[in-house]
C-alpha cells in the first residue's frame, strides 16, 4: 500500500533542512540579507580601529609641547593679578608630550609652579602646585568598538593626588575630536568615588593654532556640577624629544618637593608616576580593541560586533515555501492518480471475476475471448434493461 503522506514528506523535510542550512551561510549572498559591514562599519574587520583612522586631529596634536599655564577668573575669564607687575596667578611652566599609538592616546604632563598668590594660606597645602614644586601627571585613553574616533578616558594620575585610590569615571568621560585640528578631554567623576558628592568635571582641550600645529591653544576648566570653578589658559610652543628631555631633566632643584620628588628622563615605565601605572592588563580590561590585547590578555578581553550568519532573504524563504508546496502538491496529484487507476483497475478484475461465477460456463477467465465477453455484456444488459456501461 502506498501511503501519499510517506511519500510527501521527504520532499517537506528537504525543503525544510535546505531553509535551515541556509540561514547559516554566509550574509551578503543572492539568497542571504546584506552583511552588517556593508553598512555600519563597527562590524568591518576591514575598518581599523585605530584613533588615526578616524580623525586627522589625533595626529595634528600628536608632540612635545612647552609654554606657560595662566589661571583666569572661572566666570567673567579676566586674568587674575596678585601682584604689582601684574604677574599672573599660579604662572606654571608646562611641558606637554601628547602620544597617540593605535588604539590609544597617552598624556604626560610636567609643571613646575613659579609663582603663587602669597595672601592665599590654602596655597602651600598638599594637593596644590606650591612654588617651587615639580607635578607630573599621566592621562591614558584608549579607543572603543564604535570605532568613532573617540577615546575612552582613564582617571589621570598625578604625583600630588592624596589618595593612591584612582576614581571611577563617569560613561561620558572620553577624548573626542572636535575638529580636524583639536581634540577634548572630559574626566567626569565624584571625588572618591562617594555617591554623595558633586560631580566633577575635568576638562582640557587642545588645538593647533596653525596648519602646521607648530603651537597649540590649551584651555583647561574645572566645573563642580554645572558650575565652572577654574579656568586656566596656556599657548605651548611645539619642540623635539631632545630638547624636551633636556629641559625636564634640567629643572632647577627649586622645584624638587620631598612628596613628589623628581622624574628623570627617558621614561623607564609606561608612565611618570611609576608605582601608580596603569598596567597592560588593567588598560585590556577597560575595553582596549587592539590586537595586543586580544592575542596577549584574552582573559579580560572583550570582542563585540562580529558578523552574524548570514538571514536568509524574507522573498526567498516565501520562494522556497511556494516551491516546496508546489512541488509536494504535484506529488500528492501524480500519487492520487496512480492509485485512482489502480483501484479502477482492481474493480474492473473483481468485477470480471464476479461475472465468471455467475456466467454458465466452464471456461476459466484466461481462456475468455472478445467475442464471448459481448455475448455475456448483451444478456445482461437485456436482463438490466440496458442500465450498464461497457467501460
Amino acid at each position: 500500500k502506498i501511503s501519499m503522506w510517506n511519500t510527501a514528506a521527504p520532499s517537506l523535510l528537504a525543503a525544510a533542512l535546505f531553509v535551515s542550512g541556509v540561514s547559516a551561510r554566509e550574509c551578503g549572498t543572492a539568497i542571504t540579507k546584506e552583511c552588517k559591514s556593508s553598512y555600519d562599519i563597527r562590524y568591518n574587520n576591514q575598518v581599523s580601529t585605530n584613533l588615526t583612522t578616524h580623525s586627522p586631529a589625533w595626529e595634528a596634536i600628536s608632540g612635545y609641547y612647552s609654554g606657560i599655564l595662566y589661571n583666569y577668573h572661572p566666570t567673567d575669564y579676566l586674568s587674575v593679578e596678585v601682584t604689582p607687575d601684574k604677574r599672573y596667578k599660579y604662572p606654571t611652566e608646562v611641558y606637554l608630550n601628547v602620544t597617540v599609538s593605535g588604539t590609544r592616546v597617552y598624556r604626560h604632563v610636567f609643571m613646575f609652579r613659579n609663582g603663587a598668590d602669597p595672601a592665599n594660606p590654602d596655597d602651600t597645602r598638599v594637593g596644590l602646585l606650591r612654588v617651587g614644586q615639580q607635578v607630573q601627571c599621566d592621562s591614558v585613553g584608549i579607543a572603543t568598538w564604535e570605532k568613532d574616533g573617540i577615546a575612552k578616558n582613564l582617571r589621570t594620575i598625578c604625583s600630588t593626588d592624596n589618595s593612591l585610590d584612582k576614581e571611577t569615571l563617569e560613561e561620558d568621560s572620553k577624548g573626542y575630536p572636535i575638529s580636524d585640528s583639536a581634540v577634548k578631554f572630559d574626566e567626569i567623576f565624584r571625588p572618591s568615588n562617594n555617591a554623595n558628592a558633586e560631580l566633577v568635571t575635568l576638562s582640557t582641550t587642545y588645538k593647533c593654532v596653525s596648519s602646521e600645529c607648530e603651537s597649540i591653544s590649551v584651555i583647561e576648566e574645572q566645573f563642580e556640577e554645572n558650575q565652572r570653578v577654574s579656568f586656566q589658559i596656556a599657548d605651548l610652543e611645539r619642540i623635539d624629544e631632545g630638547n624636551f628631555t633636556s629641559v625636564v631633566n634640567g629643572a632647577p632643584e627649586d622645584y624638587i618637593a620631598p612628596e613628589t620628588d623628581s622624574v628623570w628622563l627617558p621614561m623607564t615605565a609606561s608612565c611618570l608616576n611609576v608605582d601608580r601605572c596603569y598596567t597592560e592588563r588593567d588598560i585590556c580590561a577597560q575595553g582596549d580593541p587592539s590586537d595586543y590585547c586580544r592575542e596577549n590578555h584574552r582573559p579580560v578581553f572583550v570582542e563585540r560586533y562580529q558578523e552574524e550568519d548570514g538571514e536568509v532573504r524574507t522573498g526567498v524563504i516565501i520562494a522556497f515555501t511556494l516551491s516546496a508546496v508546489i512541488f509536494v502538491v504535484g506529488v500528492l496529484l501524480v500519487v492520487y492518480a496512480f492509485l485512482r487507476n489502480k483501484q479502477a483497475h482492481r474493480y474492473r478484475y473483481f468485477f470480471a471475476i464476479r461475472m465468471l461465477d455467475v456466467m454458465q460456463t466452464d471456461k476459466h477467465l484466461d481462456e475468455f475471448t472478445a467475442d464471448d465477453l459481448n455475448r455475456e455484456y448483451s444478456y445482461l444488459q437485456t436482463m438490466l434493461r440496458g442500465e450498464i456501461n461497457q467501460e
